[in-house]
């Protein structure tokens, strides 16, 4: 386990992913951790063979804070164009679907997509002085090399597939 995943954030984004495995498995999907090599340089979660035999590859990325102290929220969520070793963040990564969690359901975007959005939408030119005012813009965290950017789930929903979680 890499430190990072021993973090708040990363517990919570680990039970993120088991929520989304179980929610696949109920569905009559096979579903494999990929192989930790797979997941740190491909940002590949999961290996997904549905009810069809057909297989996928999904980046989960669960609900998140918009500030450290603040609560789970599902309007905003973070895009990372640079990990925090200024290294392509997930956004460049391949796996086929980039899968967000929301309230209700699961967000399926597809990378290329999701790329040509953020690098036309986010002013990467501009960096945010802190959390909140990164909406479309770039925050760096202090000490970390990374580029992230909050961007509106709702416009994502325009360029990818929802599916409702609602019984």
């Amino acid at each position: 386990m890499t430190d990072w995943m021993k973090e708040k954030s990363g517990q919570e984004g680990l039970k993120a992913e088991d929520r989304f495995k179980a929610w696949c498995e109920e569905r009559g999907n096979a579903v494999y951790s990929s192989p930790e090599s797979m997941n740190i340089n491909d940002h590949i979660d999961f290996i997904i063979y549905n009810t069809d035999k057909n297989r996928y590859t999904v980046d989960i990325k669960g609900l998140k804070r918009i500030e450290r102290d603040s609560g789970k929220q599902d309007e905003w969520t973070w895009i990372e164009f640079a990990n925090v070793n200024g290294k392509r963040g997930w956004l460049y990564g391949k796996a086929d679907y980039i899968v967000f969690e929301r309230r209700n359901g699961w967000l399926f975007v597809k990378p290329k997509k999701l790329r040509d959005f953020a690098e036309k939408r986010v002013n990467r030119s501009v960096c945010a002085d802190r959390p909140s005012a990164a909406k479309y813009k770039i925050y760096r965290r202090d000490g970390r090399q990374d580029e992230i950017a909050l961007v509106e789930l709702k416009e994502l929903v325009k360029i990818g597939k929802f599916v409702n979680d609602t019984k």
